[in-house]
């Protein structure tokens, strides 16, 4: 694996464990935009790692970070810039679980 891809990786098991503590301390704004950063480092790892491949991870990894990212940043920049967000726990629980899962496919395909 790549140097560079391995970072990316650790990152994103950072993010994701930074969430978790944010939800358990009643910060899921914030925890909402730890874990967007998750899976945004995870899929720029496998880019790195393997170039723009298509079609070799399960099609909901893609489904999810396109969600997050096209249709989700309002709620992103709401936890990391705003002052008055609505994001609840379970929001961003899930969010936290796909990107964990997202990290372990990931982890998986590149054979860590």
């Amino acid at each position: 694996m790549k140097d560079h891809t391995r970072q990316l990786l650790e990152k994103a098991v950072d993010s994701i464990e930074v969430a978790k503590i944010l939800v358990h301390h009643g910060k899921s704004d914030v925890a909402w935009g730890q874990a967007y950063y998750a899976m945004f480092n995870v899929a720029e790892a496998l880019l790195n790692e393997k170039g723009l491949k298509t079609k070799e991870r399960d099609a909901k990894f893609h489904r999810w970070l396109y969600h997050r990212m096209m249709h989700t940043i309002d709620k992103r920049l709401a936890g990391d810039f705003g002052v008055e967000t609505d994001i609840e726990r379970n929001v961003s629980t899930h969010m936290i679980n796909q990107a964990r899962e997202f990290l372990e496919g990931a982890q998986e395909y590149l054979g860590k």
